[in-house]
């Protein structure tokens, strides 16, 4: 029974352990992308597929020139037909529901991914965004597509190489005493030099180590040696269950141990290319595989997979993800949708396609990807004039929420993203004569406006000195931001070539830079250090160190003039207008709530230090909790409308409501004002 199961399944090309394989990948991945089971190791299953089909494209090629069957325009088109209806019609259905449901900004980010896409063309274009493990990626609707690209790349090229290979070296080479195919010799060589490149890159440039195909590629020349070792030494016997069973115990140990702060795809991505080799090369038909559920996924693998991230998108948008109940009913919702677009686009459409040839190919497909790509160029280009009442009502709130990420100081990349390690712009906010400098980072950036109005009321300006990233502490080294101790360096040198009756603010996200993000697991990194580097933050000499810097800083500005030190802004913990977006979506109460308490126990050693530098030299502090609490919690929104730009940076509208604090400096000194002297160092 055994035996006419293998002949049959020889006799068709189809194998039911390949097709269980596919199953299981696209498994790992829906699982991996929705949360569920937690399996944090699921990425792998693109490799999986990578894999599988280079051993299925390379067995078509070189069967098809050895028997001197094989036709590149034929394959091309066998490829489009697989690929292309199902992705078009995916990619028409989302730009249809995003007129209607689609912010401006977004709708507009859709057209370009959606052009990328059918251009096949979509890991270049997301190489040039954020990493595949970003939280910004779960808003890139077809970030998906990338692997598609890699495919459809490697199907241009590969067949052209082992085309040319074969019609100008078949002999091959005899060594050990076998005779190698001039083809394998040549994947080798392609696996070995794709492979090292890529464990180089994943460290050196691991976005795009990721994402190209000359780093890809081994994986799917991986399944090319399988072909060829398959063709020549066939597994059969006890030994095919054996190592099909190495195979699938190595996947899935991978699947569950890995996960996305790895490097990859290093050399750790050899694992689970050797286990999927192993797999295929083992031609045994497991029970767990070869089950009916399972040769069902395998066969509707390409449709779940292209439609369960269109539907993360949406989990993340409404913000339920990691919700139980909402993660089954999209993980159920994937298949549905899969099943649909099997039966319905994917399988007809191939079968339609083939029986037509050629001309029903180019006349069909080739119209219907210009159109769509056409359609997505023209929304790229027109999406400003698009009528505003095509948004569904709650669609509007929710994007007017999100309108708050972009309402910052306009002047930011002049005064702000300019600065080096050679100095500041010195940008001037509110009157043109300087009563007031403002220092510190990126929330010292956030509140710059406001500052300069507060100031501009009573006749002067705000002189702005910040670096992102750098806090102004003495001798403080930001880790991955080198400019920092010389842009401090440089702002203490120049800054007693200012008037010293000109007082000074500085605010900075101090609690940051000690501790590390909000919500961040596992050890506690600092962000930087003083004298040298600490294992975690919660070693008691770096945290010593760290408040004995600040109280030092101040006190030393403050020998020559008057200093203020900001309180901490409270940091929400959470992007605050995305999550009031889902609050609208979702038709909840709009509430970003962080307890006193929590603020209070983050700030403690950088409270602690300003109240020292209070002590020790007469600092004095400006508190922006009135503006933000009360006597319990502090809030992200105020009257519905998002006090921040992100998770702890107040927006333009946020940041008004400290100008009463900020008007606390000017409120008792004199009128007279000081202008810049003309000996301060430039940049």
């Amino acid at each position: 029974m055994g035996e006419s199961i293998k002949g049959r399944r020889s006799a068709n090309g189809f194998r039911p352990d390949i097709n269980g394989l596919r199953a299981c990948a696209v498994l790992f991945v829906v699982f991996y992308h929705f949360g569920f089971l937690h399996l944090k190791g699921g990425f792998i299953g693109v490799d999986v597929f990578f894999v599988i089909s280079g051993f299925l494209m390379t067995k078509i090629i070189v069967t098809g020139i050895k028997n001197e069957t094989f036709s590149l325009r034929y394959f091309y088109l066998s490829r489009a037909r697989r690929i292309v209806p199902a992705l078009l019609v995916l990619v028409a259905l989302l730009l249809f529901f995003g007129y209607f449901f689609l912010p401006q900004g977004n709708y507009k980010e859709l057209s370009s991914e959606a052009t990328n896409a059918l251009l096949f063309f979509s890991n270049v274009y997301y190489w040039g965004k954020n990493g595949y493990f970003d939280t910004d990626s779960q808003e890139k609707w077809l970030l998906h597509t990338w692997s598609l690209s890699v495919e459809w790349q490697f199907y241009l090229l590969f067949p052209v190489v082992l085309v040319l290979l074969y019609r100008f070296w078949r002999k091959g080479i005899s060594a050990f005493g076998y005779k190698f195919d001039s083809g394998l010799v040549v994947i080798i060589l392609l696996f070995v030099c794709s492979f090292f490149s890529c464990v180089i890159l994943s460290r050196s440039a691991p976005v795009a180590s990721f994402y190209l195909l000359p780093t890809r590629v081994w994986e799917m020349l991986a399944g090319g040696i399988v072909f060829y070792l398959d063709d020549r030494f066939c597994c059969a016997g006890r030994y095919s269950r054996f190592v099909s069973f190495l195979g699938w115990g190595s996947l899935a140990t991978c699947a569950f141990l890995f996960r996305e702060n790895f490097l990859w795809p290093g050399y750790l991505a050899a694992l689970p290319v050797v286990a999927t080799m192993l797999i295929i090369y083992a031609r045994h038909d497991a029970c767990f595989i070869s089950n009916r559920v399972v040769q069902w996924i395998g066969a509707r693998s390409y449709s779940v997979y292209l439609y369960h991230w269109p539907l993360v998108v949406v989990a993340y948008f409404l913000g339920v993800d990691g919700h139980v109940l909402w993660t089954m009913f999209f993980v159920v919702l994937s298949f549905v949708l899969a099943s649909i677009s099997y039966s319905f686009v994917e399988n007809p459409c191939r079968l339609y396609l083939a029986r037509g040839g050629i001309f029903r190919e180019r006349y069909t497909l080739v119209p219907g990807v210009c159109m769509v790509i056409l359609f997505s160029v023209i929304i790229h280009a027109k999406v400003s004039v698009l009528p505003q009442n095509r948004l569904l009502s709650f669609v509007r709130e929710s994007a007017a929420a999100l309108g708050e990420i972009d309402n910052r100081d306009p002047r930011r990349e002049e005064c702000f993203e300019a600065a080096t390690g050679a100095g500041s712009p010195g940008c001037v906010y509110g009157g043109e004569s300087v009563g007031a400098i403002l220092m510190g980072d990126s929330h010292a950036g956030a509140v710059a406006r406001s500052f300069g109005g507060a100031a501009k009321a009573h006749g002067k300006g705000v002189l702005f000195w910040g670096m992102s990233g750098c806090p102004t502490i003495k001798g403080f080294k930001r880790n991955g931001v080198s400019q920092c101790l010389d842009f401090n360096n440089w702002a203490f040198a120049n800054i007693d070539k200012i008037s010293r009756d000109i007082p000074l603010v500085i605010v900075n996200r101090s609690s940051l830079y000690l501790l590390g993000e909000v919500g961040s697991s596992g050890v506690a990194q600092p962000l930087g250090f003083i004298s040298r580097s600490p294992q975690s933050a919660d070693e008691k000499w770096f945290q010593q160190e760290y408040q004995t810097k600040i109280v030092e800083t101040a006190c030393m500005l403050a020998k020559t003039r008057e200093v203020y030190l900001v309180r901490p802004v409270p940091a929400m913990g959470v992007h605050v207008p995305k999550t009031l977006a889902q609050q609208i979506l979702r038709g909840e109460e709009l509430r970003v709530v962080l307890p006193l308490e929590k603020y209070y126990s983050r700030n403690s050693l950088v409270l602690e230090a300003q109240d020292r530098a209070v002590q020790e030299c007469g600092v004095h502090i400006l508190n922006p909790l009135p503006a933000f609490c009360d006597a319990e919690n502090c809030y992200g929104s105020k009257d519905g409308r998002s006090l921040y730009s992100d998770a702890d940076h107040l927006s333009e509208y946020g940041s008004q409501f400290l100008q009463p604090m900020f008007e606390q400096i000017f409120q008792n000194e004199s009128e007279g004002t000081c202008s810049l002297q003309e000996d301060i160092v430039p940049m």
